[in-house]
């Protein structure tokens, strides 16, 4: 009943590859699974808490998104957006609790737990532990190699000389245009539209603390772009050296980008560590 597709509304993730076969997907709970947990109900028994009407299948982003608007995304709403997908997948069989149970196991680790003249505390035939060490270890990784996608993007002469050292305020701008494409996309281009290097783009972090301050640089770039429209672009190149407020203004925004993205890479283990500006100009000026 779900098509294949992650239950957001317009998501069309898959949640199992379909050339590998590997289950990328996420079981998502509308009333949570355990105490704590987002929109968890105590009044639910364990057989409706783990029932199939109580289970959404998403993707890694849209889990995360369910799960910290609590706000938005009530027990109410999630049951709407339920309904809607799986209305769309009639043609789809309601899995039987055996299927439920086989999509656990491929996203976990089972392990059981037998007690022998117990007295007292959880009696249990056995305890599936949903043990999330490998999708972490996954989505950690991923995030890695976003990352250093994106120092790829920033390893550039745009964002590491001072602006007065610009020959050229049109390649300046596309270079800023390119790197917000990037980083949303994660795709990079030359000047000349020539695709050069690829990744995913941003909203594939699955940790959202990387998502909010590459959000920030995306955009400091926007008003970047916006204040070399008003100001720059119409300029010409004399003019504008003279006005050392902006071209500082240019060359700090940068490097508060640099920062914030030497945290980034250092919150994900990537080794990129520059300059700005770089050496052989910071002597010259």
């Amino acid at each position: 009943m779900s098509g294949n597709e992650c239950y957001f509304p317009y998501c069309k993730n898959n949640l199992v590859d379909e050339e590998s076969g590997k289950v990328t997907g996420e079981i998502c709970h509308i009333k949570g699974n355990r105490s704590g947990a987002p929109r968890y109900d105590s009044n639910q028994n364990d057989e409706e808490r783990h029932g199939f009407d109580n289970l959404l299948l998403m993707c890694p982003i849209h889990h995360d998104i369910i799960d910290n608007d609590l706000d938005l995304y009530t027990v109410s709403k999630l049951k709407e957006i339920k309904a809607e997908h799986e209305k769309k997948n009639l043609k789809g069989i309601k899995p039987s609790k055996e299927i439920v149970e086989q999509f656990i196991f491929n996203l976990s680790q089972e392990s059981k737990i037998s007690t022998v003249d117990q007295k007292g505390g959880q009696v249990a035939h056995s305890i599936i532990n949903i043990n999330y060490k490998d999708d972490i270890d996954s989505e950690k990784k991923q995030d890695k190699e976003i990352i250093r996608f994106f120092a790829s993007c920033l390893d550039r002469p745009a964002f590491q000389d001072l602006f007065i050292m610009e020959r050229s305020y049109i390649d300046f701008d596309k270079a800023m245009e390119d790197t917000i494409t990037a980083f949303n996309t994660g795709t990079l281009f030359t000047r000349n539209g020539k695709k050069v290097a690829s990744s995913k783009g941003m909203s594939y972090l699955s940790d959202k603390n990387l998502r909010d301050k590459i959000e920030i640089i995306v955009n400091i770039l926007r008003d970047i772009r916006d204040v070399f429209a008003s100001d720059v672009r119409s300029e010409r190149r004399e003019t504008i050296r003279k006005e050392q407020g902006l071209m500082f203004w240019f060359d700090s925004k940068r490097k508060e980008i640099l920062k914030i993205f030497q945290n980034v890479c250092e919150q994900t283990g990537v080794n990129w560590n520059p300059r700005f500006p770089r050496e052989r100009f910071s002597r010259e000026v």
